[in-house]
Order: C-alpha cells, then sequence, then structure tokens
C-alpha cells in the first residue's frame, strides 16, 4: 500500500512503544506548522495488532476491546511516535503514513526498538525497560537483540540487572542534572547481588562517584555477611560452639584466649574445618573469622617474664594488624580497577590539579621508586611474581600498564608503593610513617570518591585503633 494521509485522531502512540517522553517537541513542531510533515509515519491497523496480541482469548474484556478497534479504525504508530505528537502541536489534522499489514507485533517491538535505540535522547529507564520487554514480554532471543540494536551480549546483561531497579528511583536519578546518571554508573550497582540494597544505594546516591562508592561499600558488606553465615555453618558441621560474648574484648590480650586458626572473611572459604580441638571455639570480628578456644595455664607459660609475654601479645596483634591491612589494601585495589580504570569515577578539573600536585609531593616526600611494574600489579591486582600469575597474565599487564593513562599510571604507582606498609611497630607501637604513606594515598583517592571500607580500616591507619592502646608507654 502507498503512502496515505490519515487524520490524526485515528493516530495513536504504540502502546508498546519505550520512549515516554519526547525532547524537542516545541521545535519539531514550529518545524512542521512552516514546512509540513517531511517524512511519513509508519502505522498498523490497530484491530490487527489486537488480534496479534491476544490471539485466541476471548474473554469479554478482549472482545471489548477488539470492537472498539475494529469500530474506530484507528492506527499505530510503528515508526514516527515524535513526529505524531508534534503534529499534534502544530495543529495538523492529517499525516502522511504508510499502513504495514503483514507486520508481526514481534516485528513492531523490534523495529521501535532499533529505531529509539539510534537516538541519543533515549533514557535510560526507557531503554533497560525495552530490553527487558524484548525479552520477558516477546521471548527475544539474544542473537535478535544483538542484530537489532547493535549491542553486545555483556552491554544487554548489563541493561537487563538495570530494568530490575526500582523505576521511580531510577527515573530520578535520571533526571537529576547534578547527578549526570549513565549505564556506567548504573553498573557498579551489580557488583550487589540483593536488589533492594541496589535500590537502597540508588536512592541514597547524591551523584556518580557517590553511588560508585556506596556500592563498594555495600558489596563490601554483602560478601562479609554471606561468608561470615558460610564459615559459621561450617564451624557448627565441625561441632563447634560460638564464643562467649566476654571473647570479643579480650580476643588479642592477655593469656585467656588461644588462637587455633584465623580466616579472612574475604577469601577462599574451606569446605569443612579440620579442628580436632574439643575446646575449639568460634568468633567473627570485623573482616577475620576465628577459631579460638580458653588457654589452659601450664608450668612453662606461668614461668614467662611480663616481657615474654608482652612480646607474646605485640607479635600476635602484629599479625592481625597486617591482616587488616591486607584487606583494606586488596580494596583500595579494587576500587581503581573497577572504578577508576573503567572511568566510572572521574575528576573534574578542580580535582585533576589537586591530584597532580599532590602526587608529586607524594613521589618526592617518601621517595617512591616508579616503575612499570608497580603499574602492571595495580592491573593484577597481585604481586607480579606470585604463582598465581602466570607468564601470559604478566605480559597481557605489561602491554596494558603502557597503554594506560598517565593519571591511571601514577595512581597505580602511589597504590603499588603502600603494598608493604606496616601499620605496627615491633614494639607494638602504631607506625606513623606506613600511616603517613597509606593517608596520603588515601586522600588521592578520595579525590575520585574513595573512602575507608570499615570504620576499623579508619581507626588502623588513624593510629585509633584499639589494637595499638594495649602497648603504648
Amino acid at each position: 500500500m502507498g503512502i496515505i494521509e490519515i487524520e490524526l485522531e485515528k493516530l495513536k502512540i504504540h502502546p508498546k512503544n519505550i520512549r515516554t517522553e519526547y525532547e524537542g517537541i516545541d521545535e519539531l513542531a514550529q518545524s512542521i506548522k512552516e514546512n509540513g510533515i517531511m517524512q511519513n509515519l509508519t502505522v498498523v491497523p490497530e484491530y490487527d495488532y489486537y488480534c496479534q496480541l491476544y490471539g485466541t482469548v476471548d474473554t469479554p474484556a478482549v472482545k471489548k476491546l477488539k470492537e472498539v478497534a475494529k469500530e474506530s479504525g484507528c492506527y499505530l504508530v510503528v515508526i514516527g511516535n515524535r513526529r505524531l505528537t508534534a503534529a499534534r502541536k502544530a495543529g495538523l489534522k492529517t499525516a502522511p503514513c504508510m499502513i504495514v499489514d503483514s507486520m508481526s507485533v514481534k516485528d513492531q517491538i523490534a523495529t521501535m526498538l532499533t529505531e529509539n535505540m539510534n537516538r541519543k535522547d533515549l533514557k535510560i529507564y526507557e531503554e533497560a525497560a525495552a530490553i527487558q520487554m524484548c525479552f520477558e514480554d516477546f521471548g527475544f532471543k539474544m542473537e535478535t537483540l544483538e542484530e537489532k540494536t547493535g549491542l553486545s551480549k555483556t552491554t544487554i546483561h548489563h541493561r537487563l540487572n538495570i530494568a530490575k531497579l526500582d523505576k521511580k528511583a531510577l527515573k530520578k536519578a535520571a533526571e537529576d542534572s547534578e547527578f549526570q546518571l549513565t549505564f556506567n554508573d548504573l553498573y557498579a550497582l551489580e557488583k550487589i547481588e540483593d536488589v533492594n540494597t541496589r535500590n537502597k544505594v540508588l536512592k541514597e546516591s547524591r551523584n556518580s562517584a557517590d553511588l560508585a562508592n556506596k556500592a563498594r561499600l555495600a558489596a563490601t558488606d554483602e560478601l562479609r555477611e554471606k561468608n561470615k553465615k558460610a564459615f559459621i555453618e561450617i564451624a557448627k558441621a565441625a561441632g563447634l560452639s560460638p564464643a562467649p560474648k566476654e571473647a570479643e574484648n579480650n580476643l588479642w590480650y592477655g593469656d585467656k584466649w588461644e588462637h587455633i586458626k584465623d580466616y579472612d572473611l574475604f577469601g577462599k572459604i574451606p569446605k569443612k574445618l579440620q579442628i580436632s580441638d574439643k575446646e575449639a571455639m568460634y568468633i567473627a570480628r570485623y573482616n577475620t573469622f576465628y577459631i579460638i578456644k580458653k588457654k589452659s595455664k601450664n608450668k612453662k607459660e606461668e614461668k614467662l617474664t611480663k616481657e615474654q609475654q608482652r612480646a607474646r601479645e605485640i607479635d600476635k596483634a602484629r599479625r592481625e594488624t597486617k591482616t587488616l591491612y591486607r584487606i583494606l589494601f586488596k580494596d583500595m585495589g579494587s576500587f581503581i580497577r573497577d572504578n577508576i580504570f573503567k572511568g566510572i569515577n572521574k575528576l573534574d578539573d578542580e580535582n585533576k590539579e589537586i591530584f597532580e600536585g599532590n602526587i608529586w609531593k607524594y613521589f618526592i616526600e617518601y621517595g617512591v621508586w616508579v616503575t612499570i611494574n608497580q603499574v602492571q600489579q595495580a592491573l593484577l591486582g597481585e604481586n607480579m611474581w606470585s604463582n598465581k600469575i602466570t607468564p601470559q597474565m604478566r605480559a597481557d599487564a605489561e602491554n596494558e600498564a603502557k597503554e594506560l593513562p598517565a593519571l591511571f599510571q601514577k595512581i597505580s604507582v602511589a597504590y603499588w608503593s603502600i603494598s608493604d606498609c606496616d601499620p605496627m611497630n615491633y614494639d607494638g607501637s602504631f607506625n606513623k610513617n606506613s600511616a603517613g604513606k597509606v593517608t596520603a594515598v588515601f586522600k588521592l583517592l578520595a579525590l575520585f570518591g574513595y573512602s575507608w571500607p570499615d570504620e576499623e580500616a579508619a581507626q588502623l591507619v588513624s593510629g585509633d585503633h584499639e589494637l595499638y592502646r594495649r602497648y603504648e608507654r
């Protein structure tokens, strides 16, 4: 069928059109008023659409819907909904249309999706909802969506995750000019498994950097709690009971508790605990899961001098602070790789100037060696000579390190320069020099929106942690 003029009152916005809002309608309406509609609309009969959509369903409501559509002789606009909206505003009575009788509902959806995806002003929540509709309502296959949208499978999966978010919160953030929300910002939420927590972070975030940071912290808390539950289950399976409340305050000091085994709550979870001691108990504190028991006083221990006992306690406390610092160091590295390197957290001109001045000052003050190895290790998240790193991984990281922007290389060097920092001195006192280095790097990362993963990390670097207080002279 050729192009015919159809009255605007018989043309309807397609009910499955992914676009809910249109920009620049006033300008387009003025252009249409002066020049007319320069490109025809593509439409389908509304009656045919409902017949296809409902098939053999014959409820009273569906019957009524079809009857009204048939009597009205209206059409649904597949291509040209924006032009239709502007034409109405311009006061036109008719619009040039091409009627397509043979287009399936699935093809109508695909056509509208393709048409709208090519427009830059499509809203984040509109695109995500469209991808979700294609999958859930019309059973589109991944390959079809790849072909129709030009998006990769990974990107489509990202869009589907975005579609799970609270629509009101997503729309509010997307329309907030100060937030400047992008798809990349929302990818940070995928680190969080629980959708309710994702929505909470989205609602509470002030801007993109704040969202990325809150998402990181929420994901860390979620993983900690998840692993804590897993450790408790295997501890119970091993016949262990929880330690009494009093153990929390005296875990590291005195001769009351003996540490049998310590586990990093962010590390690998064993399938089962091989604990033969029947007096063993478990306790989870901050980022560590401890297997402990009440210490029995034997003759040898009773002969220890106060200084010998103090030395043992300091050694135990130093191991604890090192464990806590490794967790903090790992968190900083994850932030750099997941937020800075991926472009989620960026520097504005003012913070870029502060960064350049402070990082040079840091290199000079602490005599930091600048090598490509440090950049490689920041990318790998491991010492490059670790047995976890293959020669191929090393080579790939070296090539990637050389291609990184200078700013990323600088932050990588600064970050890896604190890898060997030790929070506690051998006499149990706070290591101010190490803390100064870590604090300086923290301030550099803070320009990108980083914050301490928890209160304990801040206490560890500030010298306010309870582990130091015992040994203050």
